[in-house]
């Protein structure tokens, strides 16, 4: 039997995951590492920061040369990652792939 992928990714996909603002401690650490190898492997991955502000990516965070944006599209070839205290925010889009990553320890 023929294991299959539950997300359906090509080339053209657009990977988002949503972080807060300005917020330096493991979780957002965590998405940072994961936006930068994801780009490492060649997918178009970006952070999505939450609220918008002048400067939201932590210093101590800069070295991972991520991309941010904005606006997201809401495609269905594309996929939004959300920390668990956001994943209500999921609601906002009815046409992409959606999947919440569970970063909290407790």
């Amino acid at each position: 039997m023929r294991r299959q992928s539950i997300l359906k990714l090509t080339p053209e996909s657009k990977i988002y995951v949503l972080c807060p603002s300005q917020v330096a401690t493991g979780g957002p650490e965590a998405i940072h590492q994961l936006v930068h190898e994801l780009r490492v492997l060649g997918y178009d991955a970006s952070i999505v920061y939450s609220p918008q502000v002048d400067e939201p990516t932590p210093a101590a965070y800069r070295h991972y040369g991520i991309n941010n944006v904005w606006e997201i599209d809401d495609k269905p070839l594309n996929l939004l990652i959300v920390p668990e205290v956001w994943a209500d925010r999921v609601k906002e889009f009815s046409n992409m792939q959606k999947a919440i990553w569970w970063l909290s320890v407790d």
